[in-house]
């Protein structure tokens, strides 16, 4: 239950800070703060970083055992070429 709160708050927040225009690194850091959890809190400054450097979103975050894969499933067709 837990897991799926810290989920819903993260992916809420993102969800936010993309609508509104903030840039994605920027939307990270925001939701690694209101993550609620210092594991996930990890998962998002890591992305972060590994973001910077040049790595995909989504492939990051097929490597993450706490993001389930219907939610990894779900950003990498919106990153897809064409949406």
């Amino acid at each position: 239950m837990y897991r799926k709160a810290y989920m819903s708050r993260s992916l809420r927040t993102m969800a936010t800070m993309v609508a509104t225009g903030v840039s994605i690194l920027e939307g990270l850091a925001i939701t690694a703060e209101v993550a609620g959890n210092y594991f996930y809190r990890r998962i998002w400054t890591d992305l972060a970083s590994k973001i910077k450097e040049g790595s995909s979103l989504s492939e990051e975050l097929y490597d993450c055992d706490l993001i389930p894969r219907t939610v990894t499933q779900m950003i990498s067709a919106g990153n897809a070429p064409g949406n």
